[in-house]
């Protein structure tokens, strides 16, 4: 049975506890060490309800759910996005892949040649048949023949390079593809380490000046800037009202980029 964790508000298939009062096995241990014993003790102390605990109720159930449709909605609007602009490349280039590109789910692994400095992602993908081809490498000494491919993507990558790194390769680039994809938050946004990887922390920020300076058409995402904070978690609760407002608003910012959360870009580098 799905149920929906107090305390995270996220859905479940696996939950602990009650049905009055589920939790996600991650929550149940952080909240209660997974002593079942101690967690029954605190719901027989709950002969009544009080306004708290319907107020957590309410929100569990409506702006939990509301948190997760939204973000759910902004990533399929992102794939679309991607998918648009790379629906005819027969040959792509993916400078920092990560643990889990947007390239996969839009089914275009098998068409993507894949670089990560983080040898454990570059791993996962290659057990998993994910790309083309995956490999681990520096992408700032990379060099590839002019136009040795259609396009070239770099989605949440830019941020994790100095300014002047991150200029000379997209500079670079530009004789590599016929076009240059790029998703980046709007300024610097801290990034605190992931995966015990030291190439997480982010090293710049960009600003559609900067982006648009080099000849990209830099669109708004993510909603209004300020709403989310580091890995673009929202920053205010209740999430749910927060991820609505992040949503509705991407309709205004993505015309009007200088006030959104991130940026993507695009340059088409042949005529």
């Amino acid at each position: 049975m799905k149920a929906i964790c107090v305390k995270c508000g996220n859905q479940t298939d696996n939950y602990k506890g009650s049905i009055k009062y589920p939790y996600c096995p991650k929550c149940f241990f952080q909240e209660w060490n997974d002593d079942h014993d101690k967690y029954l003790r605190w719901l027989d102390g709950r002969r009544y309800i009080t306004l708290r605990s319907f107020a957590n109720c309410l929100y569990v159930n409506c702006y939990g759910q509301l948190h997760g449709r939204c973000e759910q909605h902004d990533a399929k609007v992102f794939r679309s996005m991607l998918f648009d602009e790379l629906r005819n490349s027969q040959n792509i280039l993916e400078l920092g892949c990560g643990e889990a590109s947007p390239i996969l789910p839009i089914g275009l692994g098998q068409k993507t040649i894949a670089y990560d400095i983080h040898k454990p992602y570059v791993e996962t993908h290659i057990a998993n048949n994910d790309y083309k081809d995956c490999r681990c490498a520096d992408i700032t000494t990379l060099s590839f023949p002019e136009k040795s491919f259609d396009a070239m993507v770099l989605l949440d990558v830019l941020e994790h390079l100095s300014k002047k790194q991150g200029e000379a390769l997209l500079t670079k680039a530009e004789s590599w593809c016929n076009k240059i994809i790029i998703f980046t938050p709007n300024g610097y946004l801290h990034n605190n380490l992931v995966d015990s990887n030291e190439y997480q922390n982010h090293l710049s920020g960009w600003t559609t000046h900067d982006l648009t300076k080099m000849g990209y058409k830099v669109r708004g995402f993510r909603g209004l800037k300020g709403i989310r904070g580091d890995k673009s978690k929202l920053k205010y609760r209740p999430h749910g009202y927060f991820a609505l407002l992040s949503t509705i608003s991407q309709y205004v910012t993505y015309r009007i980029p200088n006030f959104s959360h991130a940026f993507f870009a695009v340059k088409t580098t042949t005529g």
